[in-house]
């Protein structure tokens, strides 16, 4: 799931998280997890500083069992 760190980057970007052996389709919908990430983005994105210097996104792959054995998952996921 996509978070936020409490600290910038030497350069001043703003570090986002994306964890996506955390996520949990059976609570958590694709369509839903789309709607959710847009709307953070968009609520980064409000803040001057982040327009300024921009973001980084460090995805972690680990702990994706679940997605590796469906291969339908892993074709809506690529996106």
């Amino acid at each position: 799931m996509p978070s936020c760190t409490s600290k910038r980057c030497p350069e001043g970007c703003t570090i986002i998280l994306c964890q996506f052996g955390l996520w949990d389709t059976s609570e958590l919908s694709f369509e839903d997890f789309k709607r959710m990430a847009l709307v953070m983005l968009f609520q980064i994105l409000r803040d001057p500083m982040n327009q300024i210097n921009g973001l980084k996104f460090i995805h972690d792959f680990s702990e994706l069992q679940y997605i590796i054995s469906n291969t339908a998952l892993l074709r809506i996921c690529s996106f």
